[in-house]
C-alpha cells in the first residue's frame, strides 16, 4: 500500500505518467414504457420496470496529474479486452512516455500472461516493459480511484437507459468529456493527515 501512496506524492513527470486502471461489469437495459417527459418543476419519469438487454464492461483509465480520463466499454471483459486496454495506453495515449505507473487491482486477467495470450511475444515483452506496477498491485491499493468510479458509472446510467454497448458509450462520452475540464481540481494526492 505505501509503493502506491509514494506514486501518488510524485510530481508531474509526463514521461512516467501515472495512470489507474479499473473495470466494472454494468447491465444493459431497456425501458419497457416510455419515460414521462420533463414539465417545469418536476424531472423526467421512467418506470421501475425494464427488459435485460445483457451486458457490458467498463475500463475506466484515469492519469490524475495528466487531467485525462477515458472509458472504454467493451462485450465482455477477458484477458484479451485488458491487454487491448494496455496497448492503447501505451501506444495511442502515452506514445512518447519512457513507462507507464499503472496502478490496478489484483484481478487474474491483470496479469503479463493477458499480453502473451493477445499478442506475438516480442510485442507483448515490448508492452510489458512500458508498464511500471507499484508494489505487485493489492486489491486494496485501488480503493480511492474505484470509489470515484462507482460514482462516475452510476452517473452514467442514470443519464440515460444503456441499451447496448454502442448506448452505452453514448452515455458515458460525455460525461467523461464533460469532467475532464476540471479533472485537474480531483483529490489524487493523499493529505498527510
Amino acid at each position: 500500500m505505501e509503493d502506491v501512496l509514494e506514486v501518488y506524492h510524485l510530481p508531474h513527470d509526463p514521461d512516467y505518467p501515472v495512470v489507474c486502471v479499473d473495470e466494472t461489469l454494468k447491465q444493459l437495459v431497456v425501458e419497457t414504457r416510455v419515460p414521462i417527459p420533463t414539465k417545469p418543476g418536476q424531472p423526467a419519469r421512467y418506470d421501475y420496470e425494464y427488459e435485460r438487454n445483457g451486458t457490458a464492461n467498463l475500463f475506466m483509465m484515469f492519469a490524475p496529474l495528466e487531467g485525462w480520463r477515458h472509458v472504454e466499454v467493451t462485450d465482455r471483459h477477458t484477458a484479451l479486452d485488458y491487454a487491448q486496454v494496455l496497448e492503447y495506453l501505451s501506444d495511442t495515449r502515452f506514445p512518447s512516455a519512457k513507462q507507464i505507473r499503472l496502478v490496478q487491482d489484483n484481478l487474474n486477467t491483470h496479469k503479463p500472461a493477458s499480453l502473451y495470450e493477445a499478442f506475438p511475444a516480442p510485442e507483448a515483452r515490448r508492452l510489458f516493459e512500458r508498464f511500471v506496477r507499484p508494489g505487485g498491485g493489492e486489491p486494496s491499493q485501488i480503493v480511492p480511484f474505484s470509489r470515484r468510479f462507482g460514482a462516475f458509472v452510476r452517473g452514467a446510467v442514470v443519464v440515460g437507459a444503456m441499451a447496448r454497448v454502442s448506448s452505452a458509450n453514448s452515455a458515458i462520452g460525455p460525461r467523461v468529456g464533460g469532467r475532464d475540464a476540471g479533472a485537474n481540481d480531483l483529490p489524487h494526492q493523499t493529505s498527510p493527515n
